[in-house]
């Protein structure tokens, strides 16, 4: 039986843990896909410190990219080793490519290399709360060298997921909520999320001194954009 199309580009509903929905990198590149990956390519060419960092990166395709480029990266997510996508190839020992599985909540400096060129997180910071969210990004942002680019999209308040959400008239730091059941069915979202205006990105951002470099609204609703350390 074919897996099930769930949304207007023709993605299937591939889990990535059972309950934070799709995995999508692994199906197709969006335009901010293709950015972090030219960037990427940049650092590369320019041979330039730091690493990229693939944040809630799933099966890590994305990493896989950023490393197929020469570009020492890093996959922060909570899937086991056995669900990262190059597992068992022996891709590591050919590509740099590293791989932490834990609870981005539980991320501590020791963690993470001494510099970071990219910062990548597709369709993840809104699974946490508002402030957990600054407080993680602060983290990171103590690493990034200067000049490094943040390749960032979260959920949107003007997305489907929005359909019943019960904290859509929620203060920022106050909004974190289950979907309505439906949505939440249909998209494989059992976690409660923030969902955010295109401002509630930016304030994320300026939270952390990011300042932004660009600021869209894709069709599906989602807010994403690149952004970089203020310096």
């Amino acid at each position: 039986m074919p897996e099930q199309r769930f949304n207007r580009y023709g993605d299937e509903l591939r889990p990535t843990t059972g309950v934070h929905g799709a995995d999508i990198s692994s199906q197709r590149m969006d335009a901010l896909d293709a950015a972090a990956v030219a960037h990427a390519f940049s650092v590369f060419k320019a041979q330039k410190p730091g690493h990229a960092i693939d944040l809630g990166g799933g099966s890590g395709v994305q990493a896989l990219r950023f490393a197929a480029l020469g570009v020492p990266t890093l996959l922060i997510d909570q899937l086991p080793a056995q669900q990262v996508c190059w597992h068992g190839s022996q891709l590591e020992r050919f590509l740099p490519l590293q791989h932490v599985s834990l609870d981005v909540r539980d991320l501590r400096p020791h963690h993470l290399p001494p510099a970071i060129s990219l910062l990548y997180s597709q369709r993840f910071l809104h699974y946490l709360r508002f402030d957990e969210a600054v407080a993680l990004l602060n983290l990171l942002g103590e690493r990034l060298t200067p000049q490094a680019r943040c390749f960032l999209s979260v959920s949107g308040m003007g997305s489907e997921l929005s359909r019943g959400y019960p904290h859509r008239d929620r203060h920022l730091p106050e909004r974190f909520a289950p979907l309505a059941s439906a949505v939440a069915a249909h998209h494989g979202i059992a976690q409660p999320v923030c969902l955010y205006e295109p401002e509630d990105l930016v304030a994320l951002t300026s939270a952390v001194q990011l300042q932004v470099v660009k600021l869209e609204v894709s069709p599906f609703g989602n807010v994403k954009g690149e952004f970089v350390r203020e310096r």
